[in-house]
């Protein structure tokens, strides 16, 4: 399920366990913190290069549902179609980059590798 960006500020800046700060995300996209709070209240929204910058940001910091955005189907089988195996890609990615530990980082390359199978099999059906 997609969400707004403001949203996504509302989840990452808020709560009582917030992920990073409004003057840490302004200060990532290049921008003044009023530039952020203008994105929050869904005033405005960040130009492309700008969205990207953060999406890169948060998924370091273990938030990866605004990457996930991008992405036009979130999930299913082999069904013609390359973007569920794409995410998966992805996520697992993000777990490589976050990763303490040597089991985690072969694991998910296990999982990178049976992904990039799967992309291999819908490709030949194209």
């Amino acid at each position: 399920m997609k969400i707004s960006f403001s949203q996504v500020l509302t989840e990452v800046t808020g709560g009582t366990r917030p992920i990073c700060t409004v003057k840490e995300i302004a200060s990532v996209a290049r921008v003044h913190e009023q530039t952020v709070y203008s994105w929050k209240n869904d005033d405005t929204e960040p130009r492309y290069s700008k969205l990207m910058d953060i999406a890169h940001f948060l998924n370091k910091r273990g938030y990866h549902r605004l990457s996930l955005q991008f992405f036009d189907n979130p999930g299913g089988e082999a069904n013609g179609c390359v973007k569920d195996e794409t995410i998966e890609i992805v996520r697992q990615l993000a777990i490589v980059s976050d990763a303490t530990d040597g089991q985690a980082i072969i694991n998910a390359a296990g999982e990178i590798k049976r992904q990039a199978r799967n992309l291999m099999a819908e490709g030949r059906q194209l």
